[in-house]
């Protein structure tokens, strides 16, 4: 089974390494998941001992890993967001939805959505090299130019019409899934009518803790961009972004 990603998206600079470390350890234990042998930046560490090291450091982002899970806290500062990556690599054996809720009442929460890791990362890819090291065909796929300036100017695939790509807005990340947590903020932000997304009828919208509204609209995480999975991601992201590219972006 492929792994499957949580991203949780906030305000810049609204949470510290520290917070998230501790909500990340309360989530595990209630789960009885071992404190032991994980790795932080590719160092082994025991879980009680992170946030110590990470306070210690004055670290306010960190990559760690351990017994099944990768976490994966950035700061993207000329987007204003920070986000948290959450990656099960044996399966989803804690609710997705519990991790998501451990995030509802931290202040500048905006968005978290779930999705296919495979499909995502394919969907985003934009190096003629990530395709030829995983002897993937790629002449039929759209290019264009990155946008540089000679002599760093090249030509990239481009991922600006797929429907899982990822695009870091100012405050956000445009990105859609087959289930979606959505804050109070992210309607600020994105502009969309919070009203219409509740009464879509293909897409099934509660209203959780805090305000924060979860939309379903698949059972499993999209994985393919083609027939009507690539039609209702499409539909989902016209409903949640419609400023779209006019709002200019970076592909994530």
């Amino acid at each position: 089974m492929c792994p499957e990603q949580l991203t949780v998206v906030f305000n810049h600079r609204t949470l510290n390494a520290g917070s998230v470390v501790k909500a990340l350890s309360g989530v595990l234990a209630k789960h009885g998941v071992s404190d032991r042998a994980f790795q932080l930046s590719g160092e082994h560490i025991d879980l009680p001992d992170v946030m110590p090291r990470l306070l210690e450091a004055n670290q306010r982002t960190f990559q760690l890993s351990g017994n099944g899970f990768e976490f994966a806290l950035a700061s993207v500062r000329n987007f204003k967001l920070d986000f948290i990556e959450i990656k099960s690599t044996l399966g989803p054996s804690i609710p997705w939805d519990e991790w998501a809720a451990c995030f509802f009442s931290v202040h500048g929460f905006v968005m978290a959505w779930l999705a296919n890791c495979d499909y995502e990362y394919w969907q985003n890819a934009q190096d003629f090299l990530e395709y030829e090291a995983a002897g993937k065909p790629y002449s039929d796929l759209p290019t264009k130019s990155n946008g540089l300036p000679f002599p760093l100017e090249r030509t990239i695939l481009d991922t600006s019409a797929n429907p899982g790509r990822r695009i870091l807005r100012a405050g956000y990340i445009e990105a859609v899934g087959a289930v979606m947590w959505l804050g109070e903020r992210f309607w600020a932000v994105t502009g969309a009518d919070r009203k219409q997304a509740e009464s879509m009828p293909l897409m099934h919208a509660s209203v959780l803790t805090n305000g924060v509204m979860r939309l379903q609209a698949a059972e499993g995480c999209f994985a393919t961009g083609d027939g009507p999975s690539g039609a209702l991601q499409s539909e989902l992201r016209s409903l949640l972004f419609p400023v779209g590219d006019s709002a200019g972006g970076t592909d994530s």
